[in-house]
């Protein structure tokens, strides 16, 4: 990426916010009668909006199937003033809804698996840095057997296929419902204990191994499926019946109701008739005794019931206690009287009958007079009855439907409806897959569906406006992702050029901390992270590089110390010579001195900086070493013997000084010949005499070192004349330029000549400039730093060597010119 073309993304999709229409609440299989709700009243205002948003997605989800998950986005549901800094007030918000869901309306969690690891639900929220709440997100987990498999998520994605086993399971109950619907309170709710009991037994395999089977043992389904094969456990049994009680139109206007209780591993049902309550547990009905089929006392039982039960699985839990007051708990103390129980009145139930009978017998509608009849008739019928007959009307439903297709046929405009509403259909499924490019399609197919009236909308199947509503669920969640990857991308832009400095550290770990705390989905939107991870890689690299270098710089500081510290001891054994004499004590101090300096390297020799009073010291002693050879003197006292009338008489010389003579012969290597006199005094008999004796000795002289001195010197010229002729003819040579940030490196090529250093002499100067700068060097690259940015600078070299001081250069290589960055 070019950052001079690159522009800051910005979050062009808050710009495209759609406002969209919820669809109507679809009517789903199962639905309930039921108008009390357990348990409601006990949460706020916004928690009861959240609860009734909650019942109605479940429906959507039990007439269409699909995906379950449900959002809460309304802005009444004020998610803001929910404090997730304590994770357990979303955990106790979700706790309280789905508690609710469940108590009052289990039909609607049928296909729920109860054994997975989260318990039968989930679910996400996201939020503020101080902790508000912006987002929540609730998923139903499947049961295994009603799971699409062949979707992405199938533990939360209930198949369509299973709507049918709810249908036909919901109307297998209804007519259980219907064929008792003449029966007393006592007589109704038998029946229903006993067609639970007759269609299934325990299943003892599941509650013991919590094992998953080819349906649910956990779900009323598996009770009003007519299969002999699916057993349930204590909780099929409860709300089985719970269903049952909740749909007799009967006793809701009666206020005969039916509760849903649990013990730490049971559960069972509580009825309140007339304001009692009595214990109807089905699960422990349907176990044969001695004397009857049935335990009766478990069917409308009273706390004696409960007393009796020794083994503690009537005693309630916790959640129900928190759940139901005091007053919707606490059993009567005997068991229900049927004996007393007032019969309800005949006349309005055989009233009621019969319009039922009229609305069954509409059957199949039609767009033709007889269907309008038979629709017609059941209507008036209806109507004529009183309200306390309608409310046993148990199929009002059935009719109205009826009434609603009817009209669709005999509108006059039905086809040009039709049309329309397939127009929109069309356009629903134009939509496809939904990704941020789908925002046309949405618009489209939504405005469409707008524009329609309502009996055109009625021509639309809730799976197709369920679609719609969907995709548009879906793109505003990719908006949100999208919107949060965005700032993530312009941290990743902004980092630029990688350098080992602090600024660029920081902008990259900024980038970096941003990018981890996206979720998944919104890290697809992050189209340059290969940018960041590759700044990481060129950060890691510098950082590396530099470290070795600071590394490789400590160990020369330390090799340098080191070097100085063995060159300081021999400096102190050069600087003990002191004075020097011909005498074995300075001798000595030399040769030390000597023997130390040669044992240094050669990098710890140049920091002897005495090394010049070692070479006097060594030539000021050979000099008196020479001198006291070529000087020596004939011993102070000589004794001889004369022989003087045949006697030996010794002979004393007295004498104090003698005179000597030493002649020399040209040339080296060659025997001179020295010839002394001595003058004897000698004492005889005659008195003193004097006689001058002379004597001859030879001695071999060695080379001379003035005559070697002047070879060297001779020698070391001639080289010195040759090395300043070599250099005169190199010409410097440039191998390598490269520039860098404010910087160039300049490599080049190496020249040779025996016996000397070549250094080299690099200028540069701003191209154009006529003054240039000079830099001298020994290595064969050098790097100039603080150059200023964008500039072209022109460079060339030249090799040079020092001798004696002076410095003879060679020729200058050709200009190369480079522009920093």
């Amino acid at each position: 990426m070019k950052n001079k073309t690159l522009k800051k993304l910005m979050c062009t999709f808050l710009a495209a916010a759609l406002i969209f229409t919820a669809a109507p609440a679809p009517v789903s299989a199962f639905a309930s009668l039921k108008m009390s709700s357990w348990g409601v009243s006990r949460l706020s205002s916004t928690e009861q909006l959240m609860y009734d948003h909650l019942v109605s997605e479940l429906k959507r989800i039990l007439k269409n199937g699909g995906s379950t998950k449900i959002s809460f986005n309304d802005p009444d549901f004020k998610l803001e003033e929910i404090d997730c800094s304590d994770k357990d007030n979303v955990k106790n918000l979700w706790g309280r809804l789905i508690t609710c869901v469940s108590n009052n309306h289990p039909e609607l969690l049928c296909y729920q698996d109860l054994v997975s690891a989260n318990g039968g639900s989930r679910f996400s929220y996201s939020y503020t840095g101080d902790y508000k709440v912006t987002s929540l997100n609730a998923y139903i987990s499947v049961d295994d057997c009603f799971q699409d498999k062949s979707s992405v998520d199938p533990t939360h994605t209930l198949s369509t296929s299973t709507l049918d086993k709810l249908n036909s399971a919901e109307a297998v109950a209804k007519k259980v419902i219907s064929e008792n619907s003449k029966n007393g309170v006592y007589d109704t709710i038998k029946a229903y204990a006993d067609y639970i009991a007759d269609n299934v037994t325990y299943n003892h395999e599941a509650a013991n191994e919590n094992v998953k089977t080819s349906s649910s043992p956990w779900s009323l389904i598996s009770v009003f499926d007519n299969d002999s094969n699916t057993n349930v456990v204590c909780e099929g049994y409860a709300k089985a019946f719970q269903y049952l009680m909740d749909n007799t139109a009967r006793f809701e206007k009666a206020k005969i109701e039916s509760k849903l209780v649990s013990s730490s591993n049971h559960m069972w049902n509580v009825v309140d008739i007339n304001g009692k309550n009595y214990i109807v547990d089905v699960t422990w009905y349907d176990t044969d005794s001695a004397d009857s089929p049935y335990r009766s006392e478990y069917l409308l039982g009273g706390q004696t019931t409960v007393n009796d039960d020794t083994t503690g699985n009537h005693n309630y839990e916790t959640d129900t206690t928190d759940f139901y007051t005091s007053d919707e708990l606490t059993l009567s103390d005997t068991a229900y009287d049927n004996s007393t129980e007032a019969a309800l009145d005949d006349e309005d139930q055989s009233a009621a009958n019969d319009v039922m009978d009229l609305i069954d017998a509409i059957g199949t509608v039609s767009n033709s007079v007889s269907s309008g009849d038979k629709i017609s008739s059941a209507r008036y019928a209806y109507n004529e009855l009183s309200d306390t007959q309608k409310a046993l009307v148990n199929n009002l439903t059935k009719l109205e439907d009826a009434e609603e297709k009817y009209r669709s046929y005999s509108d006059e405009n039905y086809q040009e409806n039709l049309n329309a509403a397939n127009a929109v259909i069309e356009k629903i499924d134009a939509i496809g897959t939904v990704d941020l490019n789908s925002i046309d399609k949405i618009n489209d197919a939504d405005n469409a569906y707008k524009a329609l009236t309502d009996d055109q909308k009625k021509l639309v199947p809730d799976s197709y406006v369920q679609t719609l509503n969907n995709a548009i669920n879906e793109y505003a969640s990719l908006v949100d992702d999208y919107n949060a990857a965005v700032p993530v991308m312009n941290k990743i832009i902004d980092i630029g050029t990688v350098t080992f400095s602090d600024s660029s550290k920081n902008l990259i770990s900024a980038a970096r901390s941003a990018y981890d705390k996206l979720t998944d989905n919104q890290k697809k939107f992050v189209t340059n992270y290969s940018t960041l991870t590759s700044a990481e890689t060129e950060y890691q690299h510098l950082e590396d590089e530099h470290n070795k270098q600071v590394a490789e710089q400590q160990a020369r500081e330390q090799k340098n110390q080191n070097d100085k510290n063995a060159a300081n001891a021999v400096i102190s054994k050069i600087d003990s010579i002191g004075k020097v004499s011909y005498s074995d004590a300075s001798k000595n101090l030399i040769n030390a001195a000597r023997s130390a300096y040669n044992k240094l390297s050669t990098d710890q020799k140049k920091f002897v900086t005495n090394y010049a009073a070692l070479t006097r010291a060594e030539s000021e002693y050979n000099a008196l070493a020479k001198k006291a050879t070529t000087s020596t003197k004939a011993p102070g006292t000589t004794t001889s013997s004369t022989t003087t009338s045949g006697t030996k008489t010794p002979s004393t010389n007295t004498s104090k000084k003698s005179t000597s003579s030493t002649t020399k012969s040209s040339g080296t290597n060659s025997n001179t010949s020295t010839s002394k006199s001595v003058t004897i005094k000698k004492i005889t008999s005659k008195g003193t005499t004097t006689k001058k004796i002379t004597s001859k000795s030879t001695t071999k002289k060695s080379t001379t070192s003035k005559s070697n001195t002047s070879k060297a010197k001779k020698k070391k010229s001639t080289s010195s004349k040759k090395q300043i002729n070599s250099i005169k003819k190199q010409k410097g040579k440039i191998s390598k330029l490269s520039a860098g940030k404010k910087k160039l490196t300049i490599k080049l090529k190496k020249i040779k000549i025996s016996g000397i250093s070549v250094k080299y002499q690099i200028a540069i100067r701003i191209k154009g400039s006529k003054k240039w700068k000079y830099y001298y060097v020994s290595a064969t690259s050098k790097t100039i730093s603080k150059l200023k940015k964008k500039k072209t600078y022109s460079v060339k070299v030249r090799p040079y060597i020092t001798i004696k001081g002076k410095k003879y250069y060679g020729k200058w290589s050709g200009t190369s010119s480079k522009k920093v960055k």
